[in-house]
C-alpha cells in the first residue's frame, strides 16, 4: 500500500484532470500503485532466481517520475552491486521492462541501491540522449 506521501506525489505527477478514457485522476493513481507493488513483487521473485541476496523492494520507496521509475533494493551484508549490474540485462528482460535498467548507488545512502527502469518512447524506440553530430569542413 503506498504512503499519504507518495500517493500525494503520484497526484501531483498526473495532475487533477481526467485522462483520455475518462478515467478519474484517483483511478489512475490507484492502478500505477498496483503496478508498482506487481512489479515490486516481480523484482523480489527475480532477484531471489539469481541468487542476490536483498531485502523485500518496498513499493513505498519506489520513486515514479515522468521518465522513469527508480527501484529501491536493500542489498543484504556481504552482496556486491558488481553481482545485480551483471545481471541488469537478465533482470531487465524477466521484469519486462519498458527499456533499459541502470544500476547504481544511492546518492547520500550507504543502505541503498538504485535501478532505474528508464523506458522507450512511444515509437519503440530507445530515448535519445546524447546526439552525435558530425561537422563537415565548409570551404
Amino acid at each position: 500500500m503506498l504512503s499519504k506521501n507518495q500517493y500525494s506525489h503520484l497526484h501531483m505527477i498526473f495532475g487533477d484532470t481526467s485522462n483520455e478514457e475518462g478515467a478519474a485522476p484517483e483511478e489512475k493513481v490507484n492502478t500505477l500503485a498496483i503496478e508498482i507493488e506487481e512489479k515490486c513483487s516481480r523484482l523480489n521473485l527475480i532477484l531471489k532466481g539469481y541468487g542476490i541476496k536483498a531485502n523485500p523492494v518496498d513499493a513505498n520507496l519506489v520513486q515514479q517520475a515522468a521518465r522513469f521509475t527508480r527501484f529501491k533494493i536493500e542489498l543484504r551484508p556481504g552482496e556486491t552491486i558488481k553481482k545485480l549490474m551483471d545481471k541488469s540485462q537478465d533482470i531487465a528482460r524477466e521484469l519486462e521492462a519498458f527499456g533499459e535498467i541502470f544500476i547504481d548507488n544511492v546518492k547520500g545512502s550507504t543502505r541503498y541501491v538504485g535501478m532505474d527502469d528508464v523506458p522507450f518512447n512511444s515509437a519503440g524506440q530507445t530515448l535519445e540522449l546524447f546526439r552525435k553530430h558530425s561537422f563537415a569542413r565548409q570551404r
